[in-house]
């Protein structure tokens, strides 16, 4: 959610994510390390060719066509969903201070900002 903006995007990316970890689990090696990371890769790996598709596509579309996209349903959350993501926001935060600034910046560029 945080690297599309947009829930109803987010929600579908999620779907096609699981989807992609059913079918391709057979690839999973644990001697490369854990499934969670395992999963976090496919997943970023994912958002990361969506983020990239998805400006392709609206560097190719001519301006006519966004009004279309004003139909589409605003991707506006709650007020406890916007609390609760702004205290897991901080937790996060929070851990990554405790992190050396090498390892902090890489995780900041490949998660945050989209960078591969």
């Amino acid at each position: 959610m945080y690297m599309l903006r947009n829930e109803a995007l987010a929600q579908e990316v999620t779907q096609e994510i699981f989807l992609n970890i059913w079918l391709k689990s057979a690839s999973f090696n644990a001697d490369r390390g854990r499934p969670r990371s395992w999963i976090m890769s496919v997943a970023h790996h994912k958002m990361v060719d969506l983020i990239r598709s998805r400006y392709r596509s609206t560097v190719m579309t001519s301006p006519a066509d966004y009004e279309t996209l004003d139909l589409l349903p605003s991707g506006q959350i709650s007020s406890e969903e916007e609390v609760s993501r702004n205290l897991e926001r901080e937790r996060i935060m929070k851990a990554m201070e405790a992190l050396p600034t090498a390892q902090k910046e890489v995780i900041m560029m490949a998660y945050f900002e989209g960078y591969s």
